[in-house]
């Protein structure tokens, strides 16, 4: 009787351990992603305009992982990119200009610019994990961004001033 019980434990024990397995399916790998794109936007403070939105510089610090090539896109004013220096390889970064050439006209608030970069193989990206604003522009010379104070005939940081800063309003991979 002894050995029976014995006998009818091993087998449950074995039918169960048999029905375990390692979660079926087959486990797939991540799409690897090719490109990033990062869309920039003014956001305004709630202190009324001092000055007109007439230039802004940006150094973006790009996460590890993002390379050149790097693809800027004005979408108001003139863009101006040096292609020579634009990417930093040492300091990981993209740097562009974007001004108004007439200076009577405000460059609207909301998305100006997007940047498209290359990602590297191997490389997963979040864009709530790897895009943070601190992270992309660590340093206050990495954003300026001028306004022209029309009555003073002079030119005006507008984040010093509480008057705007920059965001970036969207990240998606291709």
């Amino acid at each position: 009787m002894k050995t029976m019980k014995n006998i009818l434990f091993l087998t449950i024990l074995l039918l169960t351990l048999t029905a375990c397995g390692s979660g079926g399916g087959i486990a797939t790998n991540p799409t690897q992603q090719n490109t990033v794109t990062m869309k920039f936007a003014t956001e305004t403070s709630t202190a009324p305009y001092v000055a007109m939105l007439n230039g802004m510089s940006l150094t973006v610090h790009l996460p590890v992982g993002v390379t050149a090539p790097c693809t800027v896109t004005g979408l108001v004013g003139t863009l101006a990119v040096d292609e020579t220096t634009a990417f930093s390889v040492t300091n990981q970064s993209f740097k562009f200009d974007i001004t108004q050439a007439d200076q009577s006209v405000a460059i609207a608030v909301g998305v100006f610019a997007s940047l498209t970069c290359a990602v590297k193989a191997g490389y997963t990206l979040d864009k709530n994990v790897n895009f943070p604003k601190t992270t992309l522009f660590p340093a206050k010379t990495d954003l300026i961004i001028l306004g022209n104070d029309t009555a003073t005939s002079s030119y005006i940081d507008l984040i010093t001033a509480n008057q705007l800063s920059v965001s970036v309003s969207d990240v998606s991979f291709n």
